[in-house]
C-alpha cells in the first residue's frame, strides 16, 4: 500500500514520501537581505561575529540528549529507557545523526527565524524519519480564521514551477511547490514576530543593518592597505627652483640613504624654500572609536550571547565576569535553556499523539549533560560534605563522591549523640523507650524501615506498570485522530446512501440502520482496531520478555497473538451498535415527523436535532477517545494476563486511578496486589460497589504489572 493510501488519498505521489531538498535559499525577503541567500553569504559566512555565534550555538545546543520523561511527583522527573523518542532522535534520518540534526536546527532557526521539521512517516503511518527545512525551502500560508490557527498550511518549493497538492488540501495561494498539511510539520520559530504570526524572526533582524556596517568597515581598511598607492609623504620644490626627473632621482635616493635603513630618526636637512607634507594617512588615523565596537555588540545581543563569550574586543573591553567559566554558566542559563524548553514545547505539540508518543509523557532534553550547568568538584565536594555533617548524605556518598573505596561499614550517618528523633508532641527528656526507639531506627529495625523493605518489589513491578501503560497512552492519540477520520468518512457515506435511496422507498419500506451502515462498514472499523490491537501487543512484547527474563519474539501467528485479534470483531459489534442505535432513533423520529429523505440528512438544527452526517461524526468524535482506550487497554490486559501465566507468574500489581473522576472501586483497588488467577473474573463482594476484569468501565486505564516476591 502507497504513502498516500495509507493517508486515505485516492492519487498516489512519491512527493510525500520523499521531499527535495534542491531549491534556492530564495523563499521571503530579509531586509535589508535580499533573501536567504544574502543571509547566508553576507552574514554567516563574510562576518565573523556572526560565524563565531553560530559556532557557539552549534557547539552546545546539541550537548543534552532528547529524551521522553514521565513525573515521578510533582517536581521530578525520570527519563523513560527504552523510549520510541530515543530510538528516533538517535538517528533522525539516514544522513544524520542526533548531532547533527540539531545543528541544522539550531542554524536554520537563528538565521531565517524558522525551522519546519517534516514527519515522514512509514507504511504504518508511523514516524520513521525528521528532516529539517529552512526558509528558503518553505513558507507557511496564513489562515483566514482562528480555527485553523495561524497557519493554514505549508508550501514547499520543490524546484518546479507547478502546484503540487498530494494532501488535497483547499489551497489559498499562488505559490508553486507542494502543499503539506499542519499536522506533517513541527514549525520552530526563533522569535515571534507580531505583524506576521505565521512565521518567526531570526537573530539578525534587528541587527541586520550592524552586520552590514561591520562588513563595510572592514573591507574599507582592506581596500586601503590594498590599493593605497599614494606616497607616504610629498616634497614641494622651492619657487623658481628648475624640477627634472634626473633631479628627483637623486633627491629621492638621498631622502631614503639619510632616512632609511639604520639612519631611521636622524634629522634631515632640505634646502632652503623645499616644503615636506604627509599625503596619506595612517591606521592611527582610522581609529573609529566606537564605532567599530558597536556592530559586534548589535550582533550579539540578536544572538543572545554575550560579546565576551564570543571573543569580541566590545566584550572583552567591558565584561563583568570574573573569569570565562563564569561566562559560559551565563550563556547556559539565560540563553541555551530557553531556547532548549522553546523546542522541547514544539516537539511536544507536534509529536503528541503520533504512535509511541504519548499526551502525558513530556519531551525534554537531559540537561545534567550539560557541562556549564553542572557543579565544579570543589562545589559539589562542599555541597556533599555539608550534607554528611547534617546527617543528610552517608558516608559512602560522601566517599563515593570524593572517589575514594567505599566499604559497607560507610554505609552510616553522621549523627549527635546528644540528639534523638522525638515524636510530635512528646517532651525531649532521657527517656529509656525513647532511646531504644532510637537505636532501632539508627540500626534499620523499626517498622517504618521494614515497610519500605518490602515496598521494594511493588517499586520495581510499579515501574514495569508504568511501561505498560506509556505504551499504551502512546497510542491513544493516534487511534483517537483515526476514528474521528473514519466517523466522517462513514458519515459522507451514509448520507449518500440515504440520498441514493430516494423519497419513493420510503412508502414501499421504512428505512432501517442496517440499510445505510453496511456489512463492508463494519469490516473497515475491525481493520482499524486490529492494526492498532498489533501495534499495542508489539510495543509491549519486549517489556514483558526483559520483566519475565525470556526471550520470546513477536509474531502476528503466535497463537496468543490471533487469539487477541480474535477479539476485535465482537468488540467492533458492540461499538457500532450503540451507532446503529442512534441512527435508528433519528430514523424512527424522522418517520413520525414525515420528514423528507433531505430533511433527514439536513436535520433541524434550530430545534438542535442534527442531520445524520453529524449524528454519525459526533457519536464517534465524542466516544472516540474512551474507544481508544478501551480497545487498547483490553488487548494489553488480556495479552498481559496470558504471558504472565505462561511465565509461571502468581501475583500482579494493579496499577488504577489514571485520571480526575475515577470510578470508585478504580481508586479502592489501585496499587493492591492480587492473584494472577483473580484478574480472569469479576468480582461483585470486592471494593465499594465490586470490581471488574479486566476493565472495569468503558476508558478504564486498568494496568496489570507482575510481582515478584523478595528473596
Amino acid at each position: 500500500m502507497g504513502l498516500l493510501q495509507t493517508l486515505g488519498l485516492r492519487k498516489q505521489s512519491s512527493t510525500t514520501d520523499n521531499l527535495s531538498l534542491i531549491p534556492p535559499w530564495k523563499r521571503y525577503q530579509f531586509a535589508p537581505f535580499d533573501g536567504m541567500t544574502d543571509v547566508v553569504e553576507k552574514a554567516y559566512k563574510k562576518n565573523a561575529t556572526v560565524f563565531a555565534c553560530m559556532w557557539i550555538l552549534q557547539s552546545m545546543f546539541p550537548e543534552p540528549e532528547l529524551w521522553s520523561w514521565e513525573r515521578e511527583d510533582r517536581i521530578s522527573y525520570k527519563p523513560i529507557q527504552g523510549h520510541a523518542v530515543r530510538k528516533l532522535f538517535s538517528k533522525p534520518n539516514q544522513d544524520m545523526s542526533e548531532v547533527e540534526f540539531l545543528q541544522f536546527v539550531i542554524t536554520y532557526a537563528p538565521l531565517g527565524g524558522n525551522v519546519y521539521i517534516w514527519k515522514q512517516r512509514d507504511k504504518a503511518r508511523r514516524v520513521k524519519n525528521l528532516w529539517p527545512f529552512h526558509d528558503g525551502h518553505i513558507t507557511p500560508i496564513r489562515s483566514a480564521n482562528t480555527r485553523e490557527g495561524f497557519v493554514a498550511y505549508y508550501v514547499l518549493n520543490d524546484g518546479s514551477n507547478e502546484q503540487t497538492n498530494p494532501w488535497g488540501l483547499e489551497r489559498v495561494d499562488l505559490l508553486p511547490g507542494v502543499a503539506i498539511p499542519k499536522s506533517e510539520i513541527i514549525h520552530w520559530k526563533w522569535m515571534i514576530d507580531p505583524l506576521n504570526p505565521e512565521r518567526g524572526m531570526g537573530a539578525l533582524e534587528a541587527s541586520a543593518g550592524d552586520v552590514l556596517l561591520a562588513n563595510e568597515l572592514r573591507d574599507y581598511i582592506y581596500t586601503f592597505l590594498k590599493n593605497d598607492a599614494k606616497p607616504p609623504i610629498v616634497v614641494t620644490m622651492a619657487e623658481g627652483d628648475e624640477f627634472t626627473p634626473a633631479k628627483a632621482k637623486r633627491l629621492k635616493e638621498q631622502w631614503l640613504e639619510s632616512t632609511g635603513g639604520a639612519n631611521r630618526g636622524t634629522p634631515s636637512f632640505l634646502e632652503f624654500g623645499m616644503v615636506v607634507k604627509e599625503l596619506s594617512s595612517s591606521l592611527r588615523d582610522m581609529q573609529f572609536g566606537d564605532l567599530g565596537d558597536r556592530p559586534d555588540a548589535s550582533i550579539c545581543m540578536g544572538f543572545h550571547i554575550n560579546p565576551v563569550v564570543v571573543g569580541a574586543l566590545v566584550g572583552l573591553k567591558n565584561s563583568t565576569y570574573s573569569n570565562f567559566e563564569e561566562a559560559n554558566k551565563a550563556l547556559a542559563l539565560q540563553t541555551m535553556v530557553p531556547l532548549w524548553r522553546s523546542f522541547e514545547s514544539e516537539l511536544q505539540q507536534g509529536l503528541s499523539g503520533e504512535i509511541g508518543f504519548s499526551e502525558e509523557e513530556s519531551l525534554r532534553f537531559d540537561r545534567s549533560q550539560v557541562t556549564a550547568l553542572q557543579e565544579s568538584e570543589k562545589e559539589k565536594e562542599e555541597r556533599i560534605g555539608s550534607g554528611f555533617d547534617r546527617g543528610g548524605v552517608t558516608r559512602a556518598e560522601y566517599r563515593r563522591s570524593l572517589g575514594l573505596e567505599v566499604s559497607e561499614a560507610d554505609d552510616v550517618y553522621k549523627e549527635n549523640l546528644a540528639s534523638i528523633w522525638v515524636p510530635r508532641g512528646v517532651v525531649r527528656q532521657n527517656d529509656p523507650d525513647l532511646l531504644d526507639a532510637e537505636e532501632d531506627r539508627q540500626s534499620g529495625e523499626d517498622e517504618e524501615g521494614k515497610g519500605k523493605k518490602e515496598t521494594k518489589s511493588a517499586s520495581q513491578s510499579r515501574e514495569i506498570g508504568n511501561v505498560l501503560m506509556a505504551i499504551r497512552n502512546g497510542l491513544i492519540g493516534k487511534m483517537r485522530d483515526e476514528l474521528k477520520e473514519y466517523s466522517s468518512r462513514l458519515a459522507g457515506e451514509v448520507v449518500q446512501r440515504l440520498l441514493a435511496s430516494g423519497k419513493g422507498k420510503r412508502g414501499k419500506k421504512e428505512l432501517s440502520a442496517d440499510d445505510l451502515i453496511l456489512e463492508s462498514d463494519v469490516i473497515a472499523l475491525s481493520i482499524l482496531v486490529k492494526r492498532f490491537y498489533v501495534s499495542v501487543l508489539e510495543l509491549s512484547w519486549d517489556t514483558w520478555n526483559i520483566s519475565l527474563g525470556v526471550e520470546l519474539a513477536f509474531d502476528l501467528t503466535d497463537p496468543l497473538v490471533t487469539e487477541i485479534l480474535g477479539m476485535a470483531g465482537e468488540r467492533v459489534k458492540d461499538i457500532t451498535e450503540e451507532t446503529m442505535g442512534q441512527l435508528q432513533e433519528a430514523l424512527q423520529y424522522g418517520s413520525e415527523q414525515g420528514w423528507s429523505i433531505e430533511q433527514l440528512a439536513a436535520g433541524d438544527p434550530e430545534a438542535g436535532i442534527p442531520g445524520i452526517q453529524d449524528l454519525i461524526e459526533e457519536s464517534y468524535k465524542n466516544r472516540s477517545k474512551n474507544i481508544a482506550r478501551t480497545e487498547l487497554g483490553m488487548a494489553q490486559n488480556t495479552a498481559a494476563i496470558n504471558r504472565y501465566s505462561d511465565a509461571g507468574v502468581s501475583k500482579v500489581l494493579i496499577l488504577d486511578d489514571g485520571f480526575p473522576r475515577s470510578d470508585e472501586n478504580c481508586v479502592w483497588i489501585d496499587g493492591q496486589t492480587r492473584s494472577l488467577e483473580w484478574t480472569k473474573e469479576d468480582h461483585p463482594d470486592e471494593g465499594p460497589s465490586g470490581i471488574k476484569n479486566p476493565l472495569q468501565h468503558p476508558g478504564c486505564v486498568r494496568c496489570f504489572a507482575p510481582k515478584f516476591d523478595e528473596e
